[in-house]
């Protein structure tokens, strides 16, 4: 299989909003790719395009070799395409493990013993606050969390909707820390990020949207030699 994700030429809507231009993009195996650009510029709705929850009227999406765009978001879910959401979005009311095994039960996960083992390998912190509340988290330990809830299932594709917004630059460079070991243990990862330096040390490959196209697409290498690039960001790309 050539790719995990293939988006091809898709438009895509909010009413009669058009946000996403012709937009096109691909995620090969074990591959983590970057989507940058100025906030507005079309990242959140490519991640939900994906997922489902905002389908595209036009142009089609493949995950896996298969059509995935009409699909429901559950199916899409099921089938190991995982998100984790901009803004967290765990459940503040319950415990961390509360929220493990919630998530579990949505992922299908049947040996909640080993799926929580693996988890705890990773997020030492959340075992350390398993029975604290989520909402007394930490902004980078709820970022934790949320990552540790796309994982369970053993999703083959993560996309990740600016993981870093709102956290600390050392807590900024632990979440990529995981997203890059993640990526070495053979997850596909698609980063949507404001955050262009953390994105350019995460991934190797890069897509620059703006107003809901594709201007640039290179390497990390590329994307510091292009001046025009910096133009679309609004920030410098070198390090």
């Amino acid at each position: 299989m050539s790719t995990i994700l293939s988006i091809e030429n898709i438009d895509t809507f909010y009413g009669q909003s058009h946000v996403l231009h012709g937009l096109s993009l691909e995620v090969k195996p074990g591959e983590i790719v970057s989507l940058l650009g100025r906030n507005g510029s079309g990242k959140t709705t490519t991640m939900r395009s994906v997922t489902g929850m905002t389908p595209p009227r036009a142009g089609q999406i493949f995950y896996l070799g298969g059509k995935i765009s009409g699909w429901p978001p559950h199916q899409i879910f099921r089938a190991g395409a995982h998100l984790v959401p901009q803004g967290r979005r765990i459940f503040p009311q319950l415990t961390v493990i509360e929220n493990l095994k919630l998530a579990m039960f949505q992922s299908g996960v049947r040996d909640e013993r080993a799926a929580l083992q693996e988890t705890y390998k990773l997020f030492s912190r959340l075992e350390e606050r398993k029975n604290f509340k989520a909402g007394h988290l930490s902004g980078g330990e709820r970022q934790m969390l949320a990552i540790a809830r796309a994982l369970l299932g053993k999703p083959q594709l993560i996309l990740f909707d600016e993981p870093s917004e709102g956290l600390a630059p050392m807590v900024v460079k632990e979440i990529r820390d995981i997203i890059v070991q993640l990526g070495q243990q053979g997850v596909s990862i698609l980063l949507a990020e404001q955050n262009v330096k953390m994105a350019l040390t995460a991934a190797t490959r890069h897509y620059v949207i703006d107003k809901g196209q594709v201007r640039f697409t290179g390497t990390t290498a590329e994307i510091e030699q292009n001046e025009e690039v910096e133009s679309y960001l609004g920030v410098s790309t070198r390090r």
